[in-house]
């Protein structure tokens, strides 16, 4: 990275720079591309989630990105109750062959999810600017508020290419979700700086 980018807490009015980033981020990861397959049912239906996650993160101002809007973090405090149900009607678009498998994830992220720690729903960097470092500078941007205050985190990951800079950041493996032919998803958690 030639010059250090600004990461800074982001406002709704950078929503679509902000679900445009994790649109491009998200578009190779092996659980969305799982359950969306085909490249215009994962843009239409993708956005649709994440433009509902991140109009809910910023109300709780947990959305994160640099000034160039090419990486951006979307976090929610703990106790936080996200609300899908903007997002239902995509589960109709769900391969049927998947379909029972995928409610079977589902289920078992909400049971392995750690509501007493902040929530990291999504960090994703354009392509285009991967192994930069970015995604690092903005998790560690992040992870200070939390720092500050003296909290928790959770993250779910599918993406094996991750699991080392969450490992750098603190976080530690806690349990493998698989269900069929489902990509593993691995569950971390960073305990609360003394």
């Amino acid at each position: 990275m030639d010059v250090c980018p600004i990461i800074k807490r982001l406002d709704s009015s950078k929503l679509q720079e902000a679900t445009n980033a994790l649109l491009m981020g998200f578009s190779a990861d092996p659980f969305q591309r799982w359950l969306m397959p085909d490249p215009t049912t994962y843009y239409r239906n993708f956005k649709l989630t994440i433009d509902s996650t991140c109009k809910q993160s910023f109300a709780v101002d947990g959305v994160y990105g640099d000034e160039s809007n090419y990486g951006t973090a979307v976090w929610f405090p703990p106790k936080f109750d996200v609300d899908y149900s903007e997002t239902a009607r995509t589960l109709n678009d769900l391969p049927k062959n998947i379909m029972k498998e995928a409610f079977k994830v589902f289920e078992e992220l909400i049971k392995a999810r750690v509501n007493d720690a902040w929530y990291l729903e999504y960090l994703a960097v354009d392509p285009s600017k991967q192994g930069t470092g970015l995604g690092s500078l903005i998790l560690k941007e992040s992870l200070k508020v939390i720092d500050d205050l003296n909290e928790a985190a959770y993250l779910e990951s599918s993406n094996p290419k991750n699991m080392s800079l969450y490992e750098r950041y603190g976080f530690r493996f806690v349990k493998k979700i698989q269900v069929g032919t489902s990509p593993e998803i691995n569950t971390m958690y960073r305990e609360q700086k003394k």
